[in-house]
């Protein structure tokens, strides 16, 4: 019986634990993508040489290595 107490202890706090909030660490929300509007329908694929602005959020360490890395991939 007390066997089947300390497994409803276990179990209980692990879902205490499985749900707690992770701690922010100093990151920080630069932009956020909001839903697509209801009237935007895919058509037809994107030209090739179409210009798309893309933002990249990096550290100060190896700056000068960011296009080589970008190009990586």
């Amino acid at each position: 019986m007390q066997l089947l107490a300390i497994a409803a202890v276990v179990g209980s706090l692990a879902l205490l634990v499985q749900g707690a909030v992770v701690p922010n660490y100093g990151l920080a929300v630069h932009e956020k993508r909001n839903a697509p509007h209801r009237e935007w329908v895919k058509r037809d694929r994107i030209s090739p040489r179409a210009k798309l602005p893309v933002r990249i959020g990096l550290k100060q360490r190896n700056l000068e290595k960011g296009y080589d890395f970008l190009m990586d991939v």
